[in-house]
């Protein structure tokens, strides 16, 4: 059985414990606080001051516990309404996903590995479904477009994260490192640390294409076809 929450030492005071009732839920909210890429069952315990065999007792392992906390984040996810038309119910999804995942370090990197994995998900991919059906998708390109779209968010997410988990900028050292003008320029401007600004740019290439260049006319791109 647990200790309680406090208990008394020989002076007389207090002194803080472990939790008087280790549940599921308070597994949850411990772990939610930390990066999902270095939780472990064994830290976890450590800081809640109970055995690995306590939160055992709630998740069969490492797996299962993130699993339940990918849920968890799900669970508080606001989808865009479904009266939006496809295309700005997509751009608003894609805003709102990477917004969540940045709220939960690891998350994206989980999801990657493991795809969806939990009642909410399925949920909200059906929502995303249907949007795009009822835009006029069959049901495989409303799945094609979904599962594109929820992998270049989680994707971008996941290289800000390790960018960021490293602590420096190695594609931008490398361009200024190779001496190329026209790299050392990009990176002069800020335009290949700019994460923003690329999620920005990818997201309406995705859902309007890629702008045409300016200042060059309408010739299409080498092995483009030809047409509007």
């Amino acid at each position: 059985m647990l200790e309680n929450s406090t208990a008394t030492t020989t002076a007389g005071t207090r002194r803080r414990g472990r939790p008087a009732q280790l549940s599921r839920d308070l597994v949850l909210q411990e772990a939610a606080r930390h990066d999902l890429r270095h939780l472990s069952i064994r830290g976890l315990a450590a800081r809640l001051r109970c055995s690995d065999a306590a939160i055992h007792y709630h998740f069969r392992g490492r797996d299962d516990l993130l699993r339940a906390l990918v849920e968890r984040f799900t669970a508080e996810f606001e989808a865009p309404a479904d009266t939006l038309a496809w295309p700005d119910w997509l751009h608003a999804f894609a805003l709102a996903l990477r917004a969540a995942l940045a709220r939960h370090p690891g998350a994206a990197d989980y999801m990657v590995v493991s795809g969806p994995s939990g009642a909410g998900q399925f949920a909200v991919m059906a929502r995303g479904l249907a949007v795009l059906e009822a835009g006029g998708f069959t049901p495989d390109e409303a799945w094609l477009a979904y599962a594109t779209l929820v992998n270049f968010v989680l994707r971008h997410v996941q290289a800000e994260e390790r960018a960021l988990a490293a602590g420096d900028h190695a594609p931008a050292r490398r361009m200024l490192d190779a001496r190329a003008d026209r790299l050392v320029a990009l990176t002069a401007r800020g335009v290949v640390s700019d994460t923003d600004r690329l999620f920005a740019f990818g997201l309406d290439a995705l859902l309007r294409g890629f702008p045409r260049p300016a200042g060059r006319g309408n010739a299409p791109c080498a092995g483009a076809p030809a047409g509007p």
